[in-house]
Order: structure tokens, then sequence, then C-alpha cells
């Protein structure tokens, strides 16, 4: 990114400071510490994308602030007031037109963009991003000591965030979820094929179940043919019943002739006792004598009664004997009837129960073969399901098979360790490169992509490696020369690495007391360093040095002072 110029008003601790940047050459910025020389720095953080290097607010207390930036040939103004509101607005700057007072017009939202968040995202796609910007075009003093001292974890998601290979993480992120949740779908449809199978095995068992009782089962003997007609029945049940009325009148028939029998018989005995009564001389009661005349009849009449009763027990005797034969002969047909009705009624009782039994095996044999029928369609049915869960399973555990891919591919063993190992290969050149500028004597650097604990396990993080100082003691072991001379060789490293990845090498550059610490060899190799930087692109230098200040005096394009913003 490009930076021509930027314009403040109480701006952290400036106010009516305008700076301009050439296209090319060296910006030197020195001053008092207090003065607002990295305030240029975040200006230009805090025109571009509102957010300031050191997480501080830009405006002084109770004053509004405003600032002009022309960067990437876009003007933006942005400005916050004292209540703390913040707003901006940009316009592309045409060769030719004539700079608008964009100062006063501060805080007027773009018309086409609806939201600042929106004019912001616009701006952005002009100007770039905010951590890329800082990543490849900012370097301070606390990042060329950081990067050196950090852990071997710290370095590599330094170098990943430097290079946006963090950006793998959310893409890491996703493609794990996907799986999660590919993993779970693929269980789910196993389990559901499984579930479907031992479903399809028990419809089969029913069905050869149903089957073999169905082959085996046997009709039940007699039916409905066997039951007797119910008139014939009723026809047995009535002549019972006319045998049993016919029985009944003969043997009353029988009790009848033995009454008049008997009735006789009582008269016949009345005239035999009124006879001897009278056979006597006189009355045995009153002592009356008795007429002849008296005696005569009363003998005749008991004659007579005697007779009577002798000739009817005759003729109850014929007639007693014809009724007992049929007497007989009906109780032999009333009991020949109630046989036989029994007979049938038992028959008809057996026929009914053949009926029901035919009927529980009708009803049996309907519902085997309903059953058979309903498991050959359950069975066909799943049978179904199986084939379509088979083919969601093939194609469930395919995706699965290429999230773990893409998993793997974007995990610390894929693409990512790929490009770490090419990058790191190019960086651990880069470094030496510059190593050899700032050393006489051989002084290089080992970066590998892994580290090796004293336990031998080996873990994902870049570990450096310094040969050539501290009398083959590292790093840790030079002096704070060496040791700065090393930092700034890895920062200038870590430069070109990150504007090659973002394919922005001719940016403006801002070193911001990055070189104050260097020892006179190594001052003087980073002016020959600076100066090649600058012959393409501007390069501003922030420093309290004045070795530095001294040999970059002659190849200074504009010098600022803070101390009183002046510009030589």
């Amino acid at each position: 990114m490009n930076v021509k110029e930027i314009e403040l008003q109480n701006f952290l601790c400036l106010n009516n400071v305008r700076v301009l940047f050439p296209p090319t050459g060296i910006v030197m910025i020195t001053g008092p510490n207090g003065t607002g020389k990295s305030s240029v720095v975040e200006a230009v953080g805090w025109a571009g994308w509102g957010k300031m290097l050191r997480g501080t607010k830009p405006s002084t207390v109770g004053k509004d602030t405003k600032l002009l930036a022309q960067v990437d040939g876009v003007e933006i103004a942005r400005s916050t007031s004292a209540a703390g509101t913040t707003k901006m607005r940009f316009s592309l700057v045409r060769d030719g037109s004539k700079r608008a007072d964009v100062l006063e017009a501060a805080g007027t939202l773009n018309a086409e963009y609806l939201t600042a968040s929106k004019s912001q995202d616009a701006l952005e796609t002009m100007i770039g991003d905010y951590e890329l910007w800082r990543r490849a075009h900012v370097f301070t003093s606390v990042d060329a000591v950081n990067f050196s001292t950090s852990s071997d974890a710290e370095r590599k998601q330094f170098i990943e965030r430097l290079l946006g290979i963090s950006r793998f993480d959310e893409g890491l992120a996703t493609c794990k979820e996907q799986l999660k949740l590919a993993r779970q779908k693929l269980q789910r449809i196993e389990a559901t094929l499984a579930n479907n199978r031992v479903r399809v095995a028990a419809e089969e068992r029913r069905w050869q179940e149903a089957n073999d009782t169905l082959a085996e089962a046997v009709a039940p003997e007699g039916g409905p043919d066997t039951i007797p007609a119910p008139g014939d029945l009723e026809e047995v049940k009535e002549k019972a019943r006319a045998a049993s009325r016919d029985l009944g009148v003969a043997q009353s028939e029988v009790r009848q002739l033995d009454m008049s029998v008997r009735e006789l018989q009582v008269i016949a005995s009345q005239k035999s006792a009124q006879l001897d009564r009278v056979r006597a001389d006189a009355c045995p009661t009153c002592a009356q004598p008795i007429p002849e005349s008296l005696r005569e009849r009363i003998t005749q009449e008991a004659e007579a009664a005697q007779k009577a009763a002798k000739e009817k027990a005759k003729v109850v005797e014929y007639q007693a004997a014809q009724l007992e034969e049929t007497i007989e002969e009906l109780s032999a047909e009333a009991s020949a009837l109630r046989e036989r009705q029994h007979l049938l009624e038992a028959a008809a009782h057996a026929s009914r129960r053949a009926a029901d039994a035919k009927a529980r095996w009708d009803k049996a044999q309907v519902m085997l073969e309903s059953t058979l029928a309903d498991a050959k369609e359950n069975i066909a049915r799943l049978q179904v399901a199986i084939d379509e869960g088979e083919e969601d399973r093939i194609i469930s555990a395919a995706e699965v098979a290429e999230l773990e891919a893409c998993e793997q591919a974007l995990g610390m063993r894929g693409v990512r360790a790929m490009l770490m190992d090419g990058v790191l290969r190019g960086f651990e050149a880069l470094a030496n490169c510059w190593l050899s500028r700032f050393f006489d004597q051989p002084v290089m650097v080992t970066i590998a992509s892994t580290t090796e604990r004293k336990s031998g396990a080996v873990v994902d993080a870049i570990s450096i490696q310094v040969d050539g100082v501290g009398g083959g003691q590292g790093y840790k072991a030079a002096s704070a020369g060496e040791r700065r001379r090393i930092d700034v060789a890895l920062l200038l490293a870590l430069r070109e690495l990150a504007e090659g990845a973002q394919g922005d090498l001719c940016g403006t550059l801002f070193f911001d007391e990055v070189f104050d610490c260097l020892d006179e060899p190594g001052t003087l190799a980073i002016v020959d360093a600076l100066k090649e930087m600058a012959v393409e692109r501007c390069v501003v230098v922030i420093t309290h040095s004045k070795l530095l200040m001294g040999r970059l005096a002659k190849g200074v394009t504009k010098h600022y002072d803070t101390g009183s913003w002046t510009e030589s």
C-alpha cells in the first residue's frame, strides 16, 4: 500500500500536521520521545481502517480529531468527535483534479453506502486488509525482538498469520465440523441399515413360521354338511310330545276305569252290608221287626250291585288290557322318539362344534395367509430401504473419506505443511542472505518446521538454530549487538516473505525504531539495505539513533523533526 500524504488535527499529540511521502526514497522522522514520531504510523492505520496499533483512542481528550490521508489513489477522511463518535468518507483521486477540503466534509457518509461498515468494506477492497498491511509494511523494535525470542509454537503462528496460512484454520474448522456431521450422518445410515437388516431377518422368520404352520395345518372333519335339518329334529320332538300326550291319555283312561270299578265295588259292598243288617228278625238299632219285603228288595239290590260290579270289572279288565298294550306301545314309541331326539341334538351339537372349529380354522388360514402377504410386503419394502440405505452409505462414506482427506490436507501434515516447508526454506535463504551482509564472519540460521523435545518427541513448531555466534552456543550466548543484527536479519526476511505472499512489492514501509540498537557494523549494513529498498518505494525510518541519522543523512529524501515538525 502506497501512502502519499497524511494531514492531522488533534490526533494523539499531533495537531495541524501534514506529512508528505514521496513515491520512492527515504523519509526519516526524528525527535524526542512523546513528540508523535510513531503517531505518523498510527495515523495511517487509523485513516485506512479506524484501528490503532497500540489499541488507544486517536482523539485528544475533549477535542475533535480529523485526519486526511491519500493512499493508493484514494482520499480518506476520518473524524472522531469529542463525544467519541467516528465518521468516515472516501473518494477516488483522479489526475488533474483539485483536492477538496475533505476535512471539512469528514463525517458525511458516502451516498452509495447505507452503513459505515459497508462503506469500510468498500474502502478495504481498494486499500487491502489491516492485518496484512500491519504484517507486511509496519515493523517495530518489538517485532524484531519478539520473533527471535518467541517460542517455537509462537513463531509458527506468527509466520502463518504473516503469510495468510492461518486462513487454513477457518477452512479446517469448517471441514472438521462438516466431517463431524458427515460421520454422524454415516453412523445414522449404518444404524438404520443394521436395524433394517434385523427387521428383514425377523420378517423372514415370521414368513417361514407362517408358511410352515399353513403347510402342516389339517382341516377339521365335519361341518355344516352333517348338521341335521332343523325340521327333522322338530318333527321328532313333536312326535315325542304327541306320544307322551297319548301315553298320558291312555294312563288317565286306565285310572278312570279303575275308579269306575272301585265305585261299583263300593256300592256292592254297601249293599252287602245293608243286606247283612236286614237278615236278622229285628232292627239292631230300634229292635223293630224287619219286613220281608224290605229284606227281599235289599237282597235283590245287593245281588244286582254285585253282578254289576263283576260285569264292570270284566269290561274294565278287558279295556285295561287293551290300554296297557297301547300304553306299552306308546311308551316304546316315546322312548324311541326321545332317543332319536337325543341323537339328533347330539349330532346337531357336534356339527355346531365342527362348524365352529372349521370357522376358526378358516380364520386361522386367512390370518396365516395375511401374515405371509404382510411379511412378504414388509421384506420387499425393507429390502428397498436397505438398497437405498446402502447407496446412501456409499455416498456418505465417500463424503466422509473426502472430508477426511480434506482435513488431512488442511491439517498440520497436509498442504499447510508443504507450504510451510517451502516457505521456511525461502525464509532461511533470505535470512542467511541478510546475515551475510550484517556479519563479516559466517553466521547462518537453520530453520526447521518441527522441533524435537528432550523426550525425543517431535512437535509441529518452528525451531531456529543460529550458528557462528555465541561461541557455538547460538543466539542466547551472542552479544547484544549480534543478537540485534540477527533480529533485524530475520525481520527483513519476514518482510520479504510477507510482501511476496501479498504481491505488494513496492508499498510504503515503516520502520519504527527497529534499527536503533544496532552496533556500527549492523548500522552500516542496514543503511545500504534501506537505500536499496528505497529505490522502488518510500521507506519511512523512525529513529533516535544518531549513528543511523548520520549514515542516512545523504540518502534521505525527506526529514521531519517532530520537535517542530519541520521538513528538511
